[in-house]
């Protein structure tokens, strides 16, 4: 494995890499070996750890792929695997954060000053961008913080992968920047 993703040898596509297919120790099983605990919310390849001493949100967390004409409470919860200790579910499965639960005007607008002016039939990057920051919004690594350090806590890692994915939007976002298409900054264009 060389990435973020790899083929399923059963089904033929590509899913994320999981904790069962590292072929390296990481830093917390490391950190872990000299009993002390560790935290990891959305973390590439931690999707089905077990056995962190800390507790662990991986990046499915919050990754299902939405369409815009899905109804949001047909959002299913993440997969198995996504929590250690499972129990974590319970407690976090309210707090993921939806593309309906981004406010088109109090949010997007912000970032893209002419969006009702886009033709969303035609151009989904603002349906992109609200999935996105549903992402970003990670509210699960807050809860975990605010819940209070568990004793001999000594690691807490958080990985934001909407500082990756958010900038591959700012085509939406005047002024205009070198490299991107007048078709695609234009968007308002019918």
């Amino acid at each position: 494995m060389y990435g973020f993703t790899e083929v399923d040898p059963a089904s033929g596509k590509v899913i994320p890499v999981s904790a069962a297919t590292r072929r390296c120790k990481t830093l917390w099983e490391m950190l872990g070996e000299h009993g002390l605990k560790s935290h990891l919310v959305s973390w590439f390849a931690t999707q089905g750890e077990r056995d962190n001493s800390g507790c662990v949100v991986s990046n499915l967390f919050n990754s299902f792929r939405h369409r815009k004409d899905d109804a949001p409470e047909d959002w299913p919860a993440p997969p198995a695997g996504t929590y250690w200790p499972e129990s974590l579910g319970e407690h976090l499965n309210g707090l993921r954060v939806s593309p309906w639960d981004i406010d088109g005007d109090e949010v997007i607008r912000l970032l893209v000053p002419d969006a009702p002016a886009i033709d969303q039939t035609r151009d989904r990057r603002l349906w992109t961008l609200a999935e996105r920051l549903g992402e970003a919004f990670q509210r699960a690594c807050r809860r975990l913080l605010v819940a209070g350090t568990p004793a001999g806590l000594e690691f807490h890692a958080v990985y934001y992968a909407h500082r990756r994915n958010l900038p591959r939007l700012h085509a939406l976002h005047p002024p205009r920047m070198a490299g991107i298409p007048e078709r695609d900054f234009d968007c308002t264009r019918t």
